[in-house]
């Protein structure tokens, strides 16, 4: 068994670079690089690092993407090939590097890498100079220069003209400001009493300097080191912002400014007139990178919901660069994804927590974000320079088997105003393709919510056609009550429907109401109550029995599946208990501090993630664990979540353990990390990177038309050929096409069943003109009859020669492409081919399998 990185790498560890041309943005990943098209939003190639540490920074040398990582190794690969073009590794036995830049040389016309160095665990940073080819150190002024607060990510800019660059350096004693070639010129600049410097840039073609500080100004000091200038230096404000100015950018002219902090706000300055700005309001998180491409025509901001927003002129947004979502934390003591993972089987996603308010579904196959729900419906308030801001969270979500249903619990608690919460029923509407909010609950305890949880039904996808009642829903709160709630028919003038009532409250003893748990058949549930563990009958809602051992009160419950139907397992603060509910004792127990507990719901398999980073996949009939894992992450980090993903088909070759399901967990750095088999990680993936196509000039269209025409017209003067996999066009075209831009399947069915059926076109030919034409039905089967037999006497004259065999299919059908645009609707056309009644899931099978559907000719 081993762990496979299925999402949430960072996107935002440092600046994203554009390449020359402007058509990538290259991204630092943390294992390596990504590289990501700006027309299409998509990643389309990968650079692996891994080897050779955690990547430090990326950087574009000599029009390749290159990289710096924890090691010191300093790696260039080839755009097209992703092969290492360069590769080296500096001399820092004693120190630690942290950030590179790429200077102009102060002896030459190349490049040197200004490496900062952290020293042991001291604060101490020094910036060193090395050659990017050789990894040596090159003799450099500003050798062995202090740095302080290594935490300042943009400390070290330089630019300015040609033979007058400069250096930026943010330090303890303030803003120093050196000359690039010699280091006696030199610059101290001190922030005003009260504020500090947190960013600094230089102009690109000019001496001037820009440096934030903790008020939100941005002050430009020009000309810095020249003549005069110890006495009074020119400097101008640029005051709009609240929170501390994060990062600063100028364009390749120069002519205007971009700064970013917490407001959420990218405002575009002009130099000259600093009454002159433009605002790009109500991005998703705060600023931390922003970056011009070298052509002035788009801007790279790096926001810290792990995403890049791509910006183009005037200042409106053009697409956005992201895979998973980060949270965003008001206080270091907030926690992340409260909601925790949940698998939808409509789309076969994971639902967990993204931008403040919202639920993201998350493709752990395509590693993307098929799509958001706003839960909260309000907009996202920025934080206060003295203040922090509490904002409504989702903390709860659950969903029905079916996908119909979709329950959320909205909680803001700031302390200091009364409570909100809100329970809200999302029902899945089929013809729009979305959750519709059906009803919105005000306090549906009398405290916080516990948690939620839905009664199995039917795990068939339900089409919407009819409104099914059977629907419960169970929440525990801290009002020491757990409800039952179930759909009803909505009386009323103004909208039909169904709305969801409160049908039962129960508590026991007084006692704190803790997790719940319904039995796989959906007619019991289990509730703890502190220490005593109820199981309660879901139709008459009656207590059963009581289960009690010790005085912890119960955290984690879960009913086993399966075979192990009869069996309840209950977790407490240092126990684990297995309870057998037909003769209602303890089965066994054991000692483990037990944090998570999830179950998989296709075998009778649990997985228990204890507090020391262990992991043990047991099933309830035996104490001996059929997994165990030491060490699922390192020391400083957390699981926060986990869930089972049932497979679509059984992989038979791996673990038993694993052949129904995948075991998904997301930890405290954000990433979502997969459990799978040997064998199946050293399959070849079938999702290919996304194509990047240049779709050229309205002339080459024009012209490659032509020639196709052209082409048709003479292949329909000879005999029909056969070329290629059938279906294979359409079927390319389908797996490139963006999930959350896809139609329905249903829609796509028809289309995509045509082009894997061989057309019977037949060609009468006429003798004078040598054109063929289409027969009417009654010529068909003569044509036809006739067209094998001389393919026939072909075959027998070429028997002696060397037959060279290939797989083809006809061209008529691999001419129909499959358009997204122009979908047939479904059940308009019926196939009679034998495919018309088999799975599309089999159909790409016999498409890899040469299942039947290819045609070996000579």
């Amino acid at each position: 068994v081993v762990t496979k990185r299925q999402g949430g790498g960072t996107l935002i560890e440092s600046r994203p670079i554009f390449s020359k041309d402007a058509k990538y943005i290259y991204v630092n990943c943390g294992w390596g690089l990504r590289a990501f098209s700006v027309k299409t939003g998509e990643c389309i190639k990968m650079y692996d690092a891994s080897k050779y540490g955690s990547v430090l920074d990326s950087l574009l040398f000599k029009n390749q993407p290159s990289a710096f990582t924890s090691n010191g190794y300093f790696i260039s690969w080839e755009v097209k090939s992703g092969k290492i073009a360069n590769k080296c590794r500096i001399a820092n036995s004693e120190f630690t590097p942290k950030n590179v830049y790429l200077i102009p040389s102060s002896s030459s016309d190349h490049f040197d890498l200004c490496v900062t160095l952290l020293k042991g665990s001291s604060n101490k940073v020094i910036i060193r100079f090395f050659n990017p080819l050789t990894g040596k150190r090159v003799q450099h002024p500003l050798n062995e220069t202090k740095l302080c607060r290594g935490d300042i990510k943009h400390n070290l800019s330089f630019g300015g003209q040609d033979g007058k660059s400069i250096i930026a350096v943010i330090s303890s004693e303030g803003l120093n400001i050196y000359s690039l070639s010699k280091k006696e010129s030199m610059l101290r600049l001190v922030a005003s009493r009260g504020r500090s410097w947190t960013c600094v840039r230089c102009h690109p073609t000019q001496e001037i300097v820009a440096v934030g500080d903790s008020t939100g100004r941005v002050v430009v000091y020009t000309n810095p080191l020249g003549p005069g200038a110890g006495n009074r230096i020119a400097q101008a404000v640029y005051h709009w912002h609240t929170l501390p100015c994060q990062d600063i950018a100028f364009s390749a002219a120069g002519s205007s400014m971009y700064t970013g902090g917490g407001e959420n706000v990218l405002v575009k300055w002009n130099l000259e007139n600093p009454s002159v700005r433009y605002f790009l309001p109500r991005l998703p998180a705060d600023i931390v990178h922003i970056n011009v491409s070298s052509d002035n025509e788009l801007v790279a901001v790096a926001t810290l919901d792990n995403a890049i927003q791509v910006v183009e002129p005037p200042i409106r947004l053009k697409c956005v660069l992201q895979q998973l979502a980060w949270g965003v934390l008001p206080t270091p003591f907030s926690t992340l994804f409260p909601s925790g993972l949940v698998f939808e089987p409509r789309t076969r996603t994971l639902i967990l927590n993204g931008r403040p308010g919202h639920l993201q579904f998350y493709s752990p196959l395509s590693e993307t974000v098929l799509f958001n729900v706003d839960v909260t419906l309000q907009n996202y308030m920025s934080q206060e320079r003295s203040k922090v801001i509490i904002n409504t969270e989702v903390t709860h979500s659950a969903i029905t088997s079916d996908g119909a249903w979709l329950a959320t619990i909205e909680t803001r608690d700031d302390s200091e105003v009364a409570l909100e919460i809100r329970l809200k029923l999302w029902q899945f509407v089929n013809t729009k393709k979305s959750f519709i909010l059906n009803s919105s609950i005000e306090l549906p305890h009398d405290g916080k919510v516990c948690s939620i949880v839905f009664q199995p039904c039917s795990k068939n996808v339900s089409t919407n056609e009819d409104i099914n009642l059977d629907y419960i829903l169970a929440t525990t709160g801290r009002d020491k009550k757990f409800r039952l709630w179930s759909p009803q028919d909505l009386n009323s003038i103004y909208r039909s429907g169904v709305s969801w009532v409160c049908e039962n409250t129960c508590y026991y003893r007084g006692l704190n109401c803790g997790p719940a748990s319904f039995s796989e058949d959906g007619s019991l549930i289990a509730v703890g109550f502190g220490p005593s563990l109820t199981v309660w009958d879901v139709d008459s809602v009656q207590l059963k029995e009581t289960l009690t051992i010790g005085s912890e009160d119960i955290k984690l419950i879960a009913f086993g599946m399966k075979e192990c139907f009869h069996l309840l397992v209950s977790a407490t603060e240092d126990m684990l208990y297995v309870w057998n509910l037909l003769t209602l004792g303890l089965s066994w127990k054991v000692p483990v501090k037990t944090t998570i507990l999830t179950a998989d719901p296709c075998s009778n398999y649990m997985a228990a993630f204890t507090a020391d980073n262990k992991l043990y996949v047991f099933s309830p009939l035996s104490t001996d664990p059929v997994y165990e894992s030491k060490e699922v992450c390192s020391r400083n980090t957390t699981i926060i979540s986990a869930t089972f993903m049932p497979r679509e088909r059984a992989f038979l070759e791996g673990p038993h353990w694993l052949q129904n399901s995948l075991l998904y967990y997301i930890d405290s750095n954000q990433e979502l990390i997969c459990f799978e088999s040997e064998e199946e990680s050293g399959e070849v993936s079938m999702l290919k990177l996304a194509h990047d196509s240049d779709p050229g000039t309205l002339f080459s269209a024009l012209l490659a038309s032509e020639r196709a025409a052209d082409t048709k017209n003479i292949q329909t003067d000879n005999k029909p050929l056969h070329f290629g996999v059938l279906g294979a066009a359409a079927v390319t075209q389908l797996l490139q096409a963006p999930a959350h831009t896809m139609p329905p399947v249903s829609l796509l069915c028809s289309s995509l069943l045509q082009s894997l059926i061989l057309s019977k076109h037949t060609y009468e030919k006429d003798a004078k003109t040598n054109k063929k034409y289409i027969t009417s039905e009654e010529d068909v089967e003569e044509e036809k009859s006739n067209s094998e037999s001389d393919f026939e006497e072909e075959q027998q004259q070429n028997n002696s020669r060397t037959l060279s065999t290939t797989c083809m299919m006809n061209i008529g059908s691999s001419n129909e492409s499959l358009n997204t645009e122009q979908v047939v609707p479904a059940n308009t056309s019926k196939c009679s081919d034998d495919n018309a009644g088999r799975d599309i899931s089999e159909i790409f099978d016999s498409i890899d399998n040469n299942d039947g559907l290819f045609e070996i000719v000579e």
